[in-house]
């Protein structure tokens, strides 16, 4: 091999300092190949399951009056599973509001 062929195929085999890795396949594990049945382009999911635009939401003040920090608690939650949120939320405010 010349000295110029030797170049170019270090050439190919690098980029930068670092050496490309040949694999001897272009294999894919197969958990992956279903993500693309999932996802988009531009990796939003095609089907949700959660439509936050159609559902009802209402705002619950975690802060105090003089400086609010409003949260979004569905609004088709039972009251119970709500005040167990607010509370929840209340208590570690400074990490959701």
């Amino acid at each position: 091999m010349s000295t110029h062929e030797n170049e170019a195929s270090q050439w190919n085999n690098k980029i930068g300092d670092h050496n490309i890795l040949q694999l001897p396949n272009n294999y894919i594990p197969k958990s992956l190949i279903p993500l693309e049945n999932i996802f988009d382009n531009n990796d939003i999911p095609k089907n949700s399951l959660f439509n936050t635009q159609q559902e009802s939401v209402e705002d619950y003040n975690i802060g105090t009056h003089a400086k609010i920090k409003n949260v979004k608690i569905l609004a088709s939650l039972p009251k119970g599973i709500k005040d167990k949120y607010y509370n929840i939320l209340k208590h570690y405010k400074d990490v959701f509001a």
